[in-house]
């Protein structure tokens, strides 16, 4: 199974959401400007979030290798698109590496619950 053209695509749609925020952003205030990257950043970790829980629901997470690699791309496109919001003075540095460790956090405890559970059986 090639794997190749899929996670390239994936970084694809995190280039395209980083360009949305950079325009999203480029019309508002300061404030609106924070509060509106950090929105966009937020709902964009719990799609991610989501992808995963619907990978452990349906037993791949824990059966599925190639799985976390795609994972992997997606949580490095995530800090990516962070780091590019930090870059643009639209969140401060802490923030970033702190929603970073959030979902990094909120998908190892999936992980672990899954693993658990398949321990479990």
């Amino acid at each position: 199974m090639d794997n190749g053209p899929k996670l390239a695509s994936i970084d694809v749609i995190h280039l395209a959401y980083s360009i949305k925020l950079v325009k999203e952003v480029a019309m508002m205030t300061d404030d609106q400007q924070a509060i509106t990257a950090d929105m966009v950043l937020q709902d964009d970790a719990d799609k991610i979030e989501e992808l995963v829980n619907k990978q452990r629901v349906s037993l791949c997470l824990s059966q599925c290798p190639a799985f976390e690699e795609v994972v992997d791309t997606q949580v490095f496109g995530y800090s990516k698109e962070v780091m590019l919001a930090v870059r643009l003075n639209l969140i401060p540095e802490e923030q970033g590496h702190n929603l970073v460790r959030d979902l990094e956090q909120r998908l190892n405890a999936i992980y672990a619950d899954s693993f658990d559970k398949q321990k479990q059986k």
